[in-house]
C-alpha cells in the first residue's frame, strides 16, 4: 500500500504535471511526435484512448536498455522480476503479473514481436535488438492483439526492409566494465523495383561479476548471440510479403542467490535471535547448516560448480497484407521453438540443501487472419481470427538433502556426502490449442464523441500427462545437469501418472468514450475485461505429498479506466493521466505456501482481489535544446477474498505491487564544433513492496532508486558516447523466496549493486 502524505503527493503531481511551469514557453520548441501501432495503425500516441509508453530506438539506447527484462525498467507502475537466475524473468504492469517459472502457464503481461505472440518465456530475451520502438500498453489487450492478455501488453516493432531505398545500415560496439563487449549490426539491401532485405545481428559477452569465494573463480558471466533475417516482396501496390527468420542463442553462467540465513549459526536448530523485520544480508544469521552470508551481492558461496542458462530459440513468420479500397487483410502465420536447459543452485550456501534442474522443449504455431480498416472514415474497426497451437515438454527435478538426512555415517546436513537423498521430480507433457475471434470498433458520434466497443470469444483446451515421482541422487557426480533420463535413473516412489485436461470458454471485451477537445487534448473512459485460461500448478516439490499437477481455475480481471491526455506551450509540452481500478476473480498467483507441512511453490487461486491506482507522464521541452521527461506511478491493492489459503489474510497487498513508483529524465544537448554533444541523467525509482501472498515482513524490500547518466558526441554519421548505471551503487533484492523448508533461509536474488560503466561507438549509413 502506497503511503504518501496529501503534501508529498501534491509535491509529486506537481512536479510530473510542471505546474506553473510557463517560464521557458517563449523559448521553448515543439517536442517530436512518437507514432505508434498500438491499434493497427499509425496514430500519434496522444490520440490513443489506451494508457501506454513508446520507446524509439534512440530512447532505448540512450537508456542503456539492452535486453527485454530492462524494458519496465524506466516506465511507472511496470516492473521485472528475475525468478531464477539470469534468464527467468517476469513482467509487471500495475501489479498484475505471475511469478511463475514453468512454461505450461500463459503469462498476465503479453509479449509480442513482429505481431507474433511470444508465449514461452526463454523467448522473451532475443527480441531487443535493431528495434524501431517498443509499445507498452496497460491494462487487458483483448481486442486489438491476437492472444490476449489481462495486464498488459510489450509490442517489440522490428526495423524493417524498405523498398527503393539505397543501400543502407547501422553498427554499434559498446565496451565496458568487466570486460563487456556488445556488438549489433543491421544492413539494408535493395533488391530491384520489388525486393528488400534486411539482416541483423547481436553479440554479447561479460566477465563474471560474481566472486565465487567457496569454489573460486567469478560467475554470472554472460554470453548470448541473435540473428533476424527480413525479405520484404511488394509486386504491386496491393500486395506485400514480409518474410522473418529468427535465431536466438544463450550460454551464459546463471546469476547466483544470495542467502538469508533465519537460524542460528552456532545451532541451526534454533531460530535467530534478529527479528523477522530486521532480516537481510549482512546479518549475523545462517542456513539450515549454519552458513552466514556476507552484504555483499557481488561475493556468492553457492558450491554447484557451474549453474547451466542454457537457450536455444529459432522460428520464422509470415506476413501478407492485402490492400482494398477501405481495408486491409493480413495473414499473419509464424512458427517458434525453444530449448532450455538451466540448472541453479537454489540453497544460495556451500551446503547442498535445494538444487534446481529444469528443461524446456516447446514448439508453437500460430495463424491469424485480420481484417482492419483504412481509418479514413468516421468509423474505424479492426476483426480476426487467431489459431494457436504449443506442445510444451517441461522436466523439473529437484535434487534435494533433507536438513536431517537418514545417513549412517553422520555426514552433516547438506554436505556433498550426504548424496543428495531425494530428487522430487515432475515430468508435464501438455498441448495447449485454442481458437479466439476479436474485434474492435471504433465510432465517430460527433465531431467531438467517439465510442469503442470490442469483443473476444475464446475457447482453449490444455491436455497432457504429469508424471510425478521421487528419486534416489547418490553417486551422481555433483554439478551434473538432471535430465529426465537421469532423474529416472533410480525411482522410490511413484506419485503416478496424472491425465491433464483443462477446457475453458472465456470472453473478454471493451467498451469507452472518448471525448476530443478542439485543442486536441484527449479524455477517455473504458471498461475492459481480460482472462487467463485454466491450467495446472506443476511444482516438483508437489511430489513430497503425493501429488501431482492441481487444476487451476480461470482467472478474469475487470478494468475500469480514466484517462487524459493534453499538449500545451505550442506542442512543446505533452502530459497524460491515467486513474484505473482492477478487480480479479479467482486470480492466478503462484506463491510459495505451507501444505500438509511442506513449504511448497504452487500455482493457485485467489478468489478476489483488487489494486486502484494512477500514472501522470509528461514530456517538456522547456527551452532548445532540452528534454525532460517524468512519470509516477501511485498503486494500491488488496486480497479481499483468501478462503482456503493458509496464513494469507483478507486485505493483503499484492507481491510485487509498489505504492509509488517515480522515473526522470533530463537531457541536454548543445552544437559544438560540427556535431551535437549532448548530457543526460536519468532515474527510477521504487518504493518499499512484499515479494510474497501472506506479506511476511522478511520477505519484503525496502524502497530503492538507480541513478544513469550518459554524455555523448554526434558528428556526421558517427556517435560516440560514456555512460554509467547505478551511480550510487544501490543494494536490493530484485526478489526474495522463502526457502525455510528446504535451507532455513530466504533466498535473495540480488541486482547489480556496483557502477557499471563503459563506452559505446556508433556509425550509419
Amino acid at each position: 500500500m502506497y503511503r504518501v502524505t496529501s503534501k508529498k503527493a501534491l509535491a509529486l503531481i506537481c512536479l510530473v504535471s510542471t505546474c506553473g511551469g510557463t517560464a521557458f514557453a517563449q523559448s521553448a520548441s515543439q517536442l517530436e511526435e512518437i507514432v505508434v501501432t498500438a491499434q493497427k495503425r499509425s496514430q500519434s500516441i496522444q490520440d490513443v484512448p489506451i494508457s501506454m509508453v513508446a520507446l524509439g530506438d534512440e530512447d532505448m539506447r540512450k537508456l542503456g536498455i539492452e535486453r527485454a527484462s530492462e524494458v519496465l525498467n524506466f516506465i511507472p507502475n511496470a516492473s521485472t522480476h528475475l525468478i531464477f537466475g539470469d534468464s527467468q524473468f517476469n513482467f509487471y504492469i500495475r501489479g498484475v503479473g505471475d511469478s511463475n517459472f514453468h512454461v505450461n502457464s500463459i503469462a498476465s503481461v503479453g509479449v509480442y514481436a513482429d505481431e507474433v505472440s511470444l508465449n514461452s518465456a526463454p523467448t522473451w530475451g532475443f527480441s531487443s535488438f535493431d528495434l524501431e520502438r517498443v509499445e507498452v500498453l496497460r491494462g487487458p489487450q483483448n481486442t486489438l492483439f491476437g492472444r490476449n492478455t489481462t495486464g498488459g501488453a510489450i509490442v517489440y516493432v522490428a526495423n524493417k526492409p524498405v523498398i527503393g531505398e539505397s543501400l543502407n545500415g547501422r553498427a554499434n560496439l559498446t565496451y565496458g566494465r568487466f570486460n563487456k563487449l556488445k556488438y549489433d549490426a543491421a544492413i539494408g539491401l535493395p533488391a530491384g523495383d520489388n525486393w528488400a532485405f534486411r539482416f541483423s545481428i547481436l553479440g554479447s559477452t561479460q566477465d563474471g561479476v560474481q566472486e565465487n569465494l567457496f569454489l573460486g573463480g567469478d560467475d554470472a558471466e554472460q554470453e548470448r548471440y541473435a540473428a533476424r533475417a527480413q525479405a520484404l516482396w511488394e509486386p504491386n501496390e496491393n500486395f506485400s510479403a514480409l518474410l522473418t527468420a529468427n535465431y536466438g542463442v544463450d550460454r551464459s553462467g546463471n546469476r547466483r542467490p544470495k542467502s538469508i540465513g533465519t537460524q542460528d549459526p552456532l545451532d541451526p536448530t534454533q531460530v535467530c535471535s534478529v527479528s523477522l523485520a530486521d532480516l537481510g544480508l549482512g546479518q549475523p544469521c545462517g542456513d539450515g547448516g549454519g552458513f552466514v552470508d556476507t552484504a555483499d551481492n557481488r561475493e556468492v558461496f553457492g558450491n554447484m560448480p557451474n549453474p547451466m542458462n542454457d537457450i536455444d530459440v529459432w522460428g520464422g513468420s509470415a506476413k501478407l497484407d492485402w490492400n482494398f479500397d477501405n481495408m486491409t487483410f493480413s495473414s499473419i502465420s509464424s512458427y517458434v521453438h525453444n530449448e532450455m536447459q538451466r540448472s541453479e543452485d537454489a540453497d544460495a550456501g556451500p551446503h547442498a540443501f535445494f538444487e534446481l534442474h529444469q528443461g524446456t522443449d516447446v514448439d508453437q504455431i500460430s495463424q491469424e487472419f485480420r481484417l482492419v480498416s483504412s481509418g479514413e472514415s468516421s468509423m474505424n474497426w479492426i476483426a480476426g481470427v487467431l489459431y494457436f497451437s504449443e506442445d510444451a515438454y517441461l522436466p523439473t527435478v529437484i535434487r534435494r538433502t533433507p536438513l536431517t538426512p537418514p545417513d549412517p555415517a553422520g555426514a552433516l546436513p547438506g554436505s556433498p556426502a550426504a548424496a543428495f537423498t531425494i530428487l522430487p521430480s515432475t515430468i508435464i507433457s501438455q498441448d495447449d490449442e485454442s481458437l479466439s475471434a476479436y474485434g474492435q470498433i471504433e465510432l465517430d458520434l460527433t465531431d467531438a464523441f467517439a465510442m469503442t466497443a470490442g469483443l473476444r470469444l475464446s475457447r482453449e483446451e490444455k491436455t497432457g500427462v504429469n508424471d510425478t515421482f521421487v528419486g534416489v541422487g547418490a553417486g551422481i557426480p555433483f554439478g551434473t545437469f538432471f535430465d529426465e533420463e537421469l532423474a529416472r535413473t533410480n525411482i522410490i516412489a511413484s506419485v503416478g501418472v496424472t491425465p491433464l485436461v483443462a477446457k475453458t470458454d472465456e470472453w473478454g471485451g471493451k467498451i469507452g468514450l472518448t471525448y476530443t477537445a478542439e485543442s486536441g487534448s484527449l479524455l477517455y473512459g473504458s471498461v475492459s475485461r481480460g482472462f487467463k485460461s485454466g491450467g495446472f500448478s506443476a511444482a516438483a516439490l508437489q511430489a513430497l505429498i503425493g501429488e501431482a499437477a492441481r487444476e487451476v481455475r480461470p482467472e478474469s480481471l475487470l478494468t475500469y479506466e480514466v484517462g487524459y491526455k493534453g499538449e500545451f506551450l505550442d506542442n512543446s509540452l505533452t502530459t497524460n493521466v491515467a486513474v484505473f481500478y482492477n478487480d480479479w476473480d479467482d486470480m492466478q498467483v503462484f506463491s510459495v505456501l505451507l501444505e500438509q507441512g511442506v513449504l511448497l511453490p504452487l500455482l493457485l487461486n485467489v478468489p478476489q482481489a483488487a489494486s486502484w491506482g494512477a500514472e501522470i507522464e509528461t514530456r517538456w521541452n522547456p527551452a532548445d535544446g532540452w528534454l525532460v521527461q517524468l512519470g509516477l506511478g501511485l498503486l494500491d491493492s488488496e486480497l479481499k477474498d483468501t478462503t482456503d489459503l493458509p496464513a494469507v489474510s483478507v486485505g493483503n497487498e499484492l507481491p510485487y505491487a509498489p505504492g509509488l513508483s517515480f522515473d526522470g529524465l533530463v537531457r541536454r544537448h548543445w552544437d559544438v564544433a560540427d556535431g551535437v554533444l549532448s548530457v543526460q541523467v536519468d532515474f527510477h525509482y521504487e518504493d518499499e513492496q512484499t515479494y510474497d501472498l501472506a506479506n511476511k515482513v522478511e520477505l519484503s524490500e525496502d524502497s530503492h532508486n538507480l541513478l544513469n547518466a550518459r554524455i555523448e558526441y554526434e558528428f556526421d554519421r558517427y556517435r560516440i558516447g560514456l555512460w554509467g548505471q547505478n551511480l550510487t551503487e544501490e543494494s536490493y533484492c530484485v526478489n526474495k523466496l522463502d526457502f525455510r523448508g528446504p535451507a532455513q533461509n530466504i533466498k535473495c536474488v540480488t541486482n547489480n549493486d556496483f557502477v557499471m560503466y563503459g563506452l559505446d561507438f556508433n556509425i550509419e549509413f
